[in-house]
This record gives structure tokens, C-alpha cells and sequence, in this order.
């Protein structure tokens, strides 16, 4: 059940919208005085960790998400 919805956030996060959201972040932390560059920093390595090892996707599911959405609806 855990690693269900770990592909569901999986597959969220890696969306173009979500994508474009997280750089608009970590961006808008660079950008504030005297500690951007770190928090930006900071932030980018964080996202990078959380999207490649903690909500990794797996194509298989993204594949079947996307091609066959009712297989994964609750009734």
C-alpha cells in the first residue's frame, strides 16, 4: 500500500506544472539577500534527493496511470 501511493506522489511530482513550481522555488529562494545563494542551494539538493530516492517513478505505473487511468480509480 506504501509504495502505491509513493508512485502516485511519484508520478505527481514529475509532472511539467510540478516541475516548473519547484524551480520557480528553489529560484525564488536564491533570489532573497545574504542567504539565497545557500537556501537556494539548500533547497535544489533537497528536491533533488526527494524526487531521485525518496518518490522515485517508475514507468511501468506512469504508463498505466497515464494510458488507463480507470484501472487505478477506487470504486
Amino acid at each position: 500500500m506504501v509504495g502505491g501511493i509513493k508512485n502516485k506522489v511519484g508520478s505527481m511530482i514529475q509532472k511539467p506544472l510540478a516541475k516548473q513550481l519547484r524551480f520557480a522555488a528553489t529560484v525564488g529562494l536564491g533570489l532573497i539577500p545574504i542567504y539565497g545563494p545557500f537556501l537556494g542551494t539548500a533547497a535544489g539538493a533537497a528536491d533533488e534527493f526527494l524526487i531521485d530516492r525518496v518518490f522515485p517513478t517508475s514507468g511501468v505505473f506512469a504508463f498505466l496511470t497515464e494510458t488507463y487511468p480507470s484501472l487505478f480509480e477506487s470504486a
